[in-house]
C-alpha cells in the first residue's frame, strides 16, 4: 500500500480502502511512529474520530472487513481477525 504523510499532524494515511458497514460508519487506517491504528467516524457527526484497534506495526499491508470481522495485515505479514 501506498502511504502519505500529511506535514500539517505527521500522521501517515496509507493508501488502504475506507470502508463503509451497513450501518453508515466509516473505518480508515492512519499510522503514527511505527503504530497503525482503526480508527472509526459516523459521517454525520465526523469530529469525533474513535480508535477501535491499534497494532505496533512499520506497514499495514492489508485491510478488510467481511461477515461482521476486519482483517488487518501487519508488516510481518500475519493476517489478524478482528
Amino acid at each position: 500500500m501506498d502511504e502519505d504523510e500529511d506535514e500539517e499532524d505527521g500522521l501517515m494515511y496509507a493508501s488502504a480502502p475506507m470502508i463503509l458497514d451497513e450501518k453508515g460508519v466509516v473505518y480508515y487506517i492512519t499510522k503514527y511512529e511505527g503504530q497503525c491504528t482503526i480508527m472509526e467516524v459516523n459521517p454525520k457527526n465526523d469530529e469525533i474520530h474513535d480508535i477501535i484497534f491499534e497494532i505496533k506495526s512499520d506497514l499495514c499491508l492489508g485491510f478488510s472487513y467481511a461477515n461482521g470481522y476486519f482483517y488487518f495485515m501487519d508488516d510481518f505479514k500475519v493476517i489478524n481477525q478482528l
